[in-house]
């Protein structure tokens, strides 16, 4: 049987540091079908003389308007039935592409995923696992919603694309959650597989990772355009406006606090009333975790 040709996409800006484990976790991977595509948004910093020491690779660098502007891009190019998607600072799990072109074996199938890890370094240069993504028994439509679904764990049929879409270039941020909304929500046949699929490398410049406040506030405010989208669908399923409401509550809420605390009125104001718009017990949840919070600080 001919094995299914796997594309990985790979958006890339300035990451001469990092680029070259993500390249060779690819080429070691010792799958025969596979395509590496980089769409690199205009690199100044030795990334693309990197790049060009793996003449296997599919190359484009030029001006783009986002990561998932360059992920439209690759889907462009790729050529693939099977498409994964690679962060230049990352890397896959060893020999793992046999058992995901396996597991598409069977037709009925859209997606495979696997299990994910987070790791990080210290000051003193040690490694520090975190987050841990276990796909097994998960539900999709939560994960997608007010989870975590470690969108780069995931490989896809290309039909899937055709059929729900691509990214929306739009975002800049969160439109992998996005993306994963519409994908729980067209009800996949997806497949899970037991290897560790997916290394993600948590560092000052990653996009979602490290947390600070700045951060936070870029994607609860692409959050709350996104549930916007979803919410205004009179035919949206009941479990999905529920979880999609959480979200939407979840991080107007942290945002208010946020703009409290800064002193910013008017953008609290533009937050309580985000809130509300879909869900009218917003404030009464807002001060019962106010209230849960004061009584733990003062148990300690």
């Amino acid at each position: 049987m001919t094995e299914p040709r796997i594309s990985i996409i790979t958006p890339c800006l300035n990451r001469a540091a990092t680029i070259a484990r993500a390249v060779e976790s690819v080429r070691a991977q010792g799958y025969p079908e596979t395509e590496h595509i980089l769409i690199d948004g205009g690199s100044s910093d030795g990334t693309l003389p990197i790049l060009a020491q793996y003449p296997h690779l599919r190359v484009t660098s030029g001006p783009d308007s986002g990561m998932y502007d360059a992920l439209n891009k690759g889907l462009a190019l790729a050529r693939g039935q099977i498409i994964g998607f690679l962060n230049s600072d990352d890397f896959y799990g060893e020999t793992i592409f046999q058992a995901v072109a396996y597991a598409f074996r069977d037709p009925q199938t859209q997606a495979v995923t696997g299990a994910a890890l987070v790791s990080g370094q210290s000051a003193s240069g040690e490694t520090i696992s975190g987050e841990r993504f276990q796909p097994q028994n998960a539900d999709l439509l939560q994960l997608a919603a007010t989870g975590n679904p470690f969108f780069n764990a995931w490989f896809f049929r290309r039909a899937v694309f055709e059929q729900i879409g691509r990214f929306d270039a739009s975002l800049h941020i969160a439109a992998d959650r996005e993306f994963m909304l519409r994908f729980a929500l067209s009800r996949p046949r997806y497949a899970v597989i037991s290897p560790m699929v997916y290394h993600y490398q948590q560092h000052a410049g990653s996009l979602t990772f490290d947390l600070t406040d700045a951060k936070f506030q870029r994607i609860a405010a692409e959050h709350i355009t996104i549930t916007s989208r979803f919410l205004s669908q009179k035919d949206l399923p009941a479990p999905a406006r529920a979880l999609i409401c959480d979200l939407r509550s979840r991080d107007t809420a942290k945002m208010f606090a946020i703009s409290l605390k800064s002193g910013n009125l008017p953008r609290a104001a533009r937050c309580a009333a985000a809130g509300l718009q879909f869900d009218p017990a917003w404030a009464f949840k807002l001060i019962k975790k106010v209230a849960g919070y004061v009584l733990t600080r003062n148990a300690e």
